[in-house]
Order: structure tokens, then C-alpha cells, then sequence
């Protein structure tokens, strides 16, 4: 049985300065523009306890795979795996899922525990621990009409992308 049987929505990477590395991966591959904001502080549940931290992000376009570039100063899940003098390094690999309790289920029964919730989004992205086996975390989140605008407008802001102005302000 294939386990991993849905398409990659998001490739993500935790960065120095997302904004940097998302300007170097659009010069690089065409991709973009990229939709940031100022830090912002959020919450999750890392190994049971609740946690408050700050995050910047750099969302963009690549083909049909939406890429980020992000940061946080906290030592969970979302910054987990060290930098090691690279400016960025792939984190996880998001996908989108119909049932999110039945995935989380059925990654835990598998031997992928739950790394880390983000609490305050009503998609509840699930980071699976996949490092063993894949080096990067495993994002499952629900397709809410939130995720799915934030989606289509990252999407929208490509169409007709020349590699012009690729840092753009904040995702509406």
C-alpha cells in the first residue's frame, strides 16, 4: 500500500530570512511572487504543552505546488531541524486531507507520531514526525474555506508572474 497516496500541496522550508531565501528560489526556479507579513505570534501544542511564539513567512508559487519560506525563534517542532550554517533547509511537505483525525490516526498507527498543532488555525496544521524515515516532517491540515482561500490567493498572485517585485505584501 502506498501511504503517502495525495499530492504534495506546499513544500516548506524553515529559513534564516524567508524573505531572502524566497527571493533566491524565485530567481532560481521562477517562482513567485511571494506573499509575507510582519511576524506575527501564534500558538500550538508541542509534546502536550501549549506554547506561544512568533513566526514570519514567505508564501509563493512553483508550478502547482505552493512553497514556503518561514522562521520562528522557538525550539519546537516548527523550527526542529537545525539550520547548520544553511540559509534554509526543508521542513516539512504539506498535504491536504479530508478526515484530519482519521490521518493523525492513521500516520500515529504507522509509527509517525504527532509532532507539533498549531492551535489557532481552523485547518489544525499537524506536523507528523517523518524524520526518520523521510528527513522532513509530513503538514496534513483540513481543507477549510480558509486554507482554501489562503491557497487560492497565493495562486491567484502568480498568474502572469514575470519575476518582477518577487516579495509582495501580506497574505490577505
Amino acid at each position: 500500500m502506498q501511504f503517502f497516496s495525495r499530492p504534495v500541496r506546499q513544500i516548506a522550508y524553515y529559513a534564516k530570512d524567508p524573505q531572502d531565501a524566497a527571493r533566491r528560489h524565485s530567481a532560481a526556479f521562477g517562482s513567485g511572487p511571494y506573499l509575507t507579513g510582519p511576524p506575527r505570534t501564534t500558538r500550538g501544542l508541542y509534546r502536550g504543552e501549549e506554547l506561544e511564539f512568533e513566526i514570519s513567512y514567505a508564501l509563493g508559487q512553483w508550478g502547482e505546488v505552493m512553497v514556503e519560506f518561514f522562521n520562528s525563534g522557538d525550539p519546537t517542532a516548527v523550527q526542529y531541524l537545525p539550520l547548520e550554517g544553511r540559509p534554509q533547509r526543508l521542513h516539512h511537505m504539506a498535504l491536504i486531507v479530508d478526515d484530519l483525525d482519521a490521518e493523525v490516526a492513521r500516520f500515529e498507527a504507522a509509527g509517525y507520531p504527532t509532532a507539533f498543532i498549531f492551535t489557532e488555525a481552523d485547518f489544525r496544521p499537524t506536523f507528523m514526525n517523518t524524520l526518520a524515515d523521510l528527513g522532513h516532517f509530513i503538514e496534513i491540515y483540513r481543507a477549510t474555506p480558509t486554507l482554501l482561500k489562503n491557497y487560492e490567493t497565493v495562486r491567484a498572485a502568480a498568474a502572469g508572474f514575470d519575476g518582477a517585485d518577487p516579495i509582495r505584501g501580506p497574505l490577505a
